[in-house]
């Protein structure tokens, strides 16, 4: 969890190249957690990347938003309503 509350920080701040590198994957790692909080924040950290990642279509269509659709399909509540508010960052 401390690392999901970290990303959306430590994205402010560090090079954009790193943030798609290194972030993302970090992020999408916790997505399978069996904790709904971790799976909860996975899409919380994603919609605080998006910005970041405007210019980098590929890397969000091709590993972010298949991680997303996924969480959508959750079966917790709370998961299923980040992960589609992640979605829609995502895709405006």
């Amino acid at each position: 969890m401390v690392v999901l509350f970290a990303v959306p920080q430590l994205a402010l701040v560090l090079p954009p190249d790193v943030v798609k590198k290194e972030l993302v994957d970090i992020v999408l790692k916790l997505a399978d957690d069996r904790s709904p909080n971790v799976r909860l924040n996975v899409g919380v950290s994603l919609e605080a990347l998006m910005p970041r990642l405007k210019d980098e279509p590929e890397l969000i269509s091709g590993k972010i938003e298949p991680v997303l659709k996924k969480l959508e399909a959750d079966n917790d509540e709370d998961v299923k309503f980040f992960a589609s508010s992640a979605l829609k960052a995502a895709c405006s």
